[in-house]
């Protein structure tokens, strides 16, 4: 089992090497959110995890109740990925985890308008990032969409209650990963997101050019 931790501008930023010696292998930042918030910390926390040999990845905090519509999708999109590619490098890299969708916003529109936001987003990260968001959301909100076939590159499942048995929303048949709140991580004091691993290949599976060997 392999350990992700992921944060934004409201936590506190981990020892990179103690989390890595307690077995986190990956570490996601937010780095935008809606249409016009950047989060700043993304740009100088992912080089201090890549630098120690974790896998690094940055998610989008949707805001379909300001942007609704394909246009809302398209333009979150657009500054989601100018974004990413800012603080990233320019470039999604070898060993990067897929673009991630994160989709928890309260939203009180049907389900139909919900799945067409997300397939707008994703169809334009996919053209412009070359890879398809992993679909990071709760439980409930997955099975309320109520969907015909899964959206994205996997389902990343949300506050995973700790000791309980994993339920997949359909019409996802698996998961890769899901989040846990935890009360601490290593020598990290204080809630933290922590993700466990559910494939035997670890990581490889959410990574946009999966490292062989």
């Amino acid at each position: 089992m392999t350990f992700v931790i992921d944060q934004s501008n409201n936590n506190k930023i981990i020892n990179f090497a103690d989390a890595k010696a307690h077995g986190c292998k990956g570490y996601i930042h937010k780095v935008t959110e809606g249409d016009n918030f950047v989060d700043r910390y993304a740009a100088s926390r992912l080089p201090a995890a890549r630098k120690i040999g974790m896998k690094v990845g940055l998610y989008h905090f949707a805001k379909p109740s300001k942007n609704p519509g394909i246009l809302g999708a398209i333009r979150e999109a657009n500054f989601y990925c100018q974004n990413f590619l800012i603080a990233n490098g320019g470039a999604l890299r070898r060993g990067n985890f897929n673009p991630i969708l994160d989709f928890e916003d309260n939203w009180n529109v049907s389900h139909q308008s919900q799945v067409q936001w997300i397939k707008a987003f994703n169809k334009r990260v996919k053209e412009r990032l070359g890879k398809f968001p992993i679909f990071y959301t709760y439980y409930y909100k997955a099975a309320a969409l109520l969907l015909d076939k899964p959206v994205g590159s996997g389902l990343w499942l949300a506050g995973h209650p700790v000791g309980k048995p994993i339920t997949i929303p359909a019409p996802w048949k698996n998961i890769f990963i899901y989040q846990s709140v935890l009360p601490g991580f290593g020598n990290y004091q204080g809630e933290i997101d922590v993700s466990k691993t559910t494939s035997i290949y670890g990581l490889r599976p959410l990574l946009a050019h999966p490292l062989l060997g």
